[in-house]
């Protein structure tokens, strides 16, 4: 599938932005103290306004235009992202002024002056998401992968060397330098079709797909964030600081897993359908991933819940406390990648408005839960099981749905999932089991050192090796992975 290879391409480059991402923020943060950061994190804040603005549109059109290049309709295609082309041109210059008018108010000079700079980034952050997903859409994930890199190297170079020059002003023109440059490089390595007069009823017709869309997408951040608001509500900020291990684990899942699989399978799984118009024909664009995730991702979390407290030691003593629960967060991984596999197939069988339903439901099961567990006096690490809880549930709720969409019984169904989940309850047991082994007598020199999590994670992974030969054998998605790269 070739569907693997993009998946190579973008995941990988995400991956290495993600990367250097960290590190700017951590030589930012060094370089510019809490006063500046936190005028810029303030003032980062009207980000929101464009996020708001521009998502139905946007996902209006990377649902339509592979739909319709499946179809063949390119004319079509072209129209639907050109009349958003148009749209987010002027979103970007109407939020712009926005911005910079809005910041002659604030009476905090670092506020008022990260306002003026981020008049200008957010205003090309219009044009410049739009000519990335675009590029989605194509298929033109060398192209993504490439753009990636380059902006990310850009933005650790420049914020490097211009916050130490110029503090607050150099973040705010390394930011917009890496944004120009990304949108330079889409701009000069794609025909982009584009209108500035705006066609409503386009608009309409892409508002009208991809605001619910949205919704779901919205719906699913709520969900992974309950735990924060009720950790919050009733333990306190510091326990919620405590539960950050667990918070960066979730956003680096959350990122990998929407910009490195959803972005690639989603055109993709669309394309198919506008040709097929089949629900069948297009299962297999989230099933063979699911399939794969179920079986090599549990042990390789698994091997992290050992390694996790060495990093946390050697590096952030003061988030100790928040290792328990961060181990159970790296299981938590399975079902984000899960959901972000699917997501996209349910705008394809038009089941938006009965998985709304449904993430509405599961989001007050969730919420629910959470009180409960702390009210029981569970702690975080409670609440990250719940979380992991509610997680496998929508999961499994989004499988069920896809399932019986395509004509399963509810047994078949059931069954399959079964199949996803049961490498991931395997994995939790043998966890358990290499923890509870006597390493004092079995490896005595390792016992109490650095050494005995490595030994036991490697006792894991032996454990496990049984269970990846047996997927392999029945489902032999590695050998279709190697094909398909």
């Amino acid at each position: 599938m070739r569907v693997f290879k993009d998946a190579k391409y973008l995941s990988s480059s995400v991956f290495a932005g993600a990367v250097l991402a960290s590190l700017r923020s951590i030589v930012v943060l060094r370089l510019l103290g809490p006063v500046l950061i936190g005028a810029w994190k303030t003032a980062l804040l009207v980000d929101t306004m464009g996020e708001i603005a521009r998502s139905g549109i946007l996902r209006g059109m990377s649902i339509r235009v592979p739909m319709l290049a499946g179809e063949g309709n390119t004319k079509e295609a072209d129209r639907n992202a050109a009349a958003a082309g148009g749209f987010l041109f002027w979103l970007g210059v109407a939020i712009a002024v926005a911005i910079f008018g809005g910041s002659f108010f604030a009476h905090d000079p670092n506020i008022r002056l990260a306002l003026r700079f981020l008049a200008f980034a957010v205003g090309i952050s219009q044009p410049y998401y739009y000519l990335r997903e675009l590029a989605g859409t194509r298929h033109h994930f060398v192209i993504r992968s490439k753009e990636e890199l380059l902006r990310s190297v850009v933005d650790i170079t420049g914020a490097v060397l211009l916050c130490k020059f110029f503090g607050l002003a150099g973040l705010g023109l390394a930011t917009c330098t890496a944004l120009t440059v990304g949108t330079i490089f889409y701009i000069r390595k794609q025909q982009i079709p584009f209108r500035l007069r705006l066609d409503k009823k386009e608009l309409g017709s892409l508002m009208k797909i991809g605001v619910p869309f949205s919704i779901t997408e919205a719906g699913y951040d709520v969900l992974r964030r309950v735990d924060i608001w009720v950790i919050a509500i009733m333990a306190g900020p510091t326990a919620v600081g405590l539960y950050g291990l667990s918070l960066l684990i979730m956003d680096f899942a959350v990122v990998l897993s929407q910009k490195g699989v959803a972005q690639v399978l989603s055109p993709h799984m669309l394309k198919e359908f506008g040709r097929t118009k089949s629900h069948f024909d297009i299962a297999i664009f989230y099933e063979a991933p699911a399939r794969l995730f179920c079986y090599v991702l549990p042990p390789i979390f698994g091997a992290g819940t050992f390694l996790i407290g060495i990093f946390t030691r050697m590096l952030l003593p003061q988030f100790n406390a928040g290792v328990g629960a961060a181990e159970v967060t790296l299981w938590t991984m399975l079902f984000v990648a899960l959901h972000f596999s699917i997501n996209s197939y349910f705008a394809a069988a038009n089941m938006i408005p009965k998985v709304i339903k449904l993430m509405a439901g599961t989001i007050v099961i969730a919420m629910i839960a959470q009180f409960t567990v702390l009210k029981m006096g569970f702690g975080i690490e409670g609440a990250a099981w719940c979380t992991l809880a509610t997680s496998a549930l929508w999961a499994a709720l989004e499988l069920y749905v896809a399932r019986t969409t395509c004509g399963e019984s509810t047994g078949s169904a059931m069954v399959f999932i079964a199949s996803l989940y049961l490498p991931l309850v395997v994995c939790i047991a043998l966890r358990a089991v290499a923890q509870a082994v006597p390493m004092d007598q079995w490896l005595p020199f390792a016992h109490g050192t650095v050494l005995e999590p490595i030994a036991r994670m490697l006792l894991f992974l032996l454990f496990y090796l049984p269970v990846l030969i047996g997927y392999e054998m029945r489902f032999s998605m590695l050998r279709m992975v190697r094909r398909g790269l």
